[in-house]
């Protein structure tokens, strides 16, 4: 029993981790979402800002990014956004096609026990509910998104590569 109790409770702990990391990423992107869209409409004349008011992320992302001569393929900054944001939108939508591409991008997110747990999701259709975002995973986020702020930081001393 006691062995039962300490394994539930290591399950339970797992769980609220990955839950906890789930919702620190949805954060992330949010708050980066909003801020690119701020510091591009800041840099554009008026007569462009209800384009960008309406632009897709994506394609935001790297308009930014050629625009301000922001290099988003070293370190896989582009990419790794790009997944954060998916990411950031099948957390509170749990399905639909972010969750298709989420799944073909980035299939590491899905890392079953068992092939019992993974039959169970699919059929049920909770597959966003089975993402488990690693501290190694929320790193990287971290380091994409505070070398793409580093990078559009033209003061000295901006910092571009994180010691995390």
């Amino acid at each position: 029993m006691e062995e039962f109790l300490d394994h539930a409770e290591m399950l339970t702990a797992n769980l609220l981790a990955f839950e906890a990391r789930r919702c620190f990423a949805l954060t992330l992107d949010g708050l980066f979402e909003r801020q690119l869209k701020i510091w591009v409409m800041a840099h554009l004349a008026k007569a462009e800002l209800a384009r960008v008011a309406r632009a897709e992320f994506v394609p935001l992302l790297y308009e930014a990014g050629f625009r301000h001569g922001l290099d988003l393929q070293t370190g896989a900054v582009g990419t790794t956004i790009e997944e954060l944001h998916l990411l950031g939108s099948v957390v509170p939508h749990g399905d639909g096609s972010s969750l298709t591409k989420l799944r073909n991008r980035a299939p590491h997110l899905w890392r079953y026990a068992n092939s019992f747990a993974a039959t169970l999701s699919e059929e049920h259709a909770i597959l966003s509910e089975t993402i488990e975002v690693s501290d190694g995973d929320f790193a990287r986020y971290m380091r994409a998104v505070t070398r793409f702020w580093g990078l559009a930081d033209r003061e000295p001393g901006a910092v571009v590569d994180v010691p995390y």
